[in-house]
C-alpha cells in the first residue's frame, strides 16, 4: 500500500503509484545525493554555524 492510498483494492493505490512514479524524476533528491562526495561531513545548512554552550543565555529550549 501506498502512503495516502485506501488500501481498499479500488484502484487509489494504483493512482498514487503512477503519481510517484511521475513525480520521482522531478525531484532534487534524486539528482543530487547528500552530502556531497567531496565533503562528507558537510552541513545542510551552509552558511549557519553550531550553537555551542557559550550560547545557551541566548539560544535555549533544545535539550
Amino acid at each position: 500500500m501506498v502512503p495516502g492510498g485506501t488500501g481498499c483494492g479500488d484502484g487509489a493505490d494504483t493512482g498514487w503509484q503512477r503519481l510517484l512514479k511521475g513525480l520521482k524524476p522531478l525531484s532534487w533528491q534524486s539528482r543530487l545525493s547528500w552530502p556531497p562526495p567531496d565533503e562528507p561531513g558537510a552541513s545542510p545548512f551552509p552558511g549557519l554555524k553550531t550553537f555551542e554552550r557559550r550560547h545557551a543565555a541566548v539560544f535555549f529550549g533544545q535539550d
